[in-house]
């Protein structure tokens, strides 16, 4: 097996885990660690490989048609999710703070179940991470748009903040062991408020994304996908010093967080729950080594049967 073919089915199987097939483009724009490749060469090798089918004008592997209508059908529902609460991210972006909001996760490539939440990132003005996560997270608790344990369905997740000064992540690879996650993560992210364009400062702040997916550039929206900056917002983000006071909305935040997540947080390379000057993270589960599992057990499968 050749270093291009080899890459073409390792995208194909990470991507097969979440049941998504790839169309053309998205092969290649998502092509792990393989050298620059035509668009025409990826399809016509792509189409050779024994593991793979092609139809309704996607790559997956064999055996797995029905995601293509899965495909289909979880596009819609983004596109409803999307629809739906645009308008309280467009909220969002007026709040202190924000400098930046991008959907991430699922939702973010279309690919969201009906009961999924929606998975927000935000970016926060230098040093001013805890005091912003006050004022979105307030205002969606406000709205009832927080997830809860027994409803997740439509609620946004604020569950992700980074300081707009410091944004390299490589931390989060965890030397290498998490690299695969973290890159699609990052290469999926959709900056549907980004009036600075931090998305490609991010990008630029990784040069190890461009090592694992040398194809990837960051996303780039429709106007009717983006949330556009006003001159309210820019007037309101003016504000910032009046209201931001970072180490009281800290400590009180720190006092009012579920001793859960208090245990669960560690150092960025391998906690769950990281609560840093400059990212604050916050999930209770992390999937990371569950999907580096499947993904080498499903590669193995792959490869030793052909």
């Amino acid at each position: 097996m050749t270093s291009l073919e080899r890459s073409i089915l390792e995208t194909l199987v990470y991507f097969d885990l979440f049941d998504y097939p790839l169309t053309p483009t998205e092969l290649q724009r998502y092509l792990w660690q393989a050298p620059k490749t035509s668009l025409d060469e990826v399809t016509k090798t792509a189409i050779t490989l024994p593991q793979i089918e092609f139809s309704d004008s996607v790559f997956y592997l064999c055996g797995r048609h029905a995601i293509t209508q899965t495909r289909a059908e979880r596009y819609l529902e983004s596109e409803r999710k999307f629809l739906l609460r645009r308008r309280y991210i467009w909220l969002l972006s007026f709040l202190p703070g924000v400098r930046a909001i991008w959907i991430v996760n699922t939702l973010a490539y279309h690919n969201v179940r009906r009961s999924s939440d929606i998975d927000l990132l935000i970016v926060t003005a230098p040093g001013k991470i805890w005091s912003t996560r006050f004022f979105t997270t307030a205002l969606a608790k406000l709205l009832g748009l927080r997830p809860s344990e027994h409803h997740t369905q439509d609620t946004l997740c604020l569950s992700f903040y980074l300081t707009a000064d410091q944004m390299d992540l490589s931390a989060l690879t965890k030397h290498g062991q998490h690299e695969r996650y973290e890159a699609y993560w990052l290469a999926e992210t959709m900056p549907v408020y980004d009036p600075k364009q931090l998305l490609k400062k991010c990008f630029a702040a990784n040069p190890w994304l461009k090592r694992s997916l040398p194809n990837a550039a960051p996303m780039s929206l429709h106007y009717n996908r983006s949330v556009p900056q006003t001159w309210l917002q820019v007037a309101l983000h003016w504000c910032d010093t009046l209201v931001l006071w970072e180490p009281i909305w800290r400590w009180l935040q720190l006092q009012l967080l579920p001793e859960k997540l208090k245990n669960l947080s560690g150092p960025i390379d391998s906690a769950a729950v990281v609560l840093s000057p400059t990212l604050l993270k916050f999930h209770t589960r992390d999937p990371r080594p569950d999907i580096q599992k499947r993904w080498q057990e499903k590669m193995q499968q792959l490869t030793s049967t052909n």
